[in-house]
């Protein structure tokens, strides 16, 4: 499954990994809409609405890649609830986002939250908290400037609970 825009990318490219009784869901986001999606080599669902409350069958899928789920959302928690409630029980989360950079990291900075992005840490616990077990940061940034804000990247792993 690929949430917003770049994961339904991901979820196409992935899609070829799908057994022959799989099924490739896409949730668009409307403010994705005027993007054109990739051709997925097999048929998929496309699922128009808020990922954050995508109306999708609870224990869906075994896999959700995603985009940015947190970044800059009013919500966070609202998003990684409505993820783990897809997955089935040990089913697999591959996110990428955008935080606030851990302060240890650079020599105390705390930078402002106005955009929503929210410090690593939180960022962490936020997942922790909705269920999400085996927290494994796959990839991250150095911390960079963007629109004015010090923040980085990461990618995640974690396992439905």
């Amino acid at each position: 499954m690929g949430l917003g825009c770049a994961g339904c990318r991901e979820a196409a490219a992935v899609s070829r990994r799908v057994g022959p009784a799989g099924l490739v869901v896409m949730v668009v986001t409307s403010g994705d809409d005027a993007l054109e999606l990739p051709p997925a080599p097999r048929p998929a669902l496309i699922v128009r609405g808020a990922v954050a409350a995508t109306g999708l069958r609870a224990g869906l899928a075994d896999v959700v890649v995603s985009s940015c789920p947190a970044g800059g959302r009013a919500d966070p928690s609202a998003m990684y609830r409505e993820l783990h409630r897809i997955l089935k029980p040990g089913g697999r989360l591959v996110a990428s986002d955008v935080v606030a950079p851990h302060p240890a990291r650079i020599g105390g900075y705390r930078p402002g939250r106005a955009d929503g992005t929210i410090p690593e840490p939180e960022y962490l616990a936020v997942v922790r908290a909705a269920g999400f077990e085996r927290l494994r940061v796959l990839q991250g940034t150095a911390p960079y400037e963007a629109d004015g804000r010090l923040v980085q990247s990461l990618t995640l792993e974690a396992v439905r609970g």
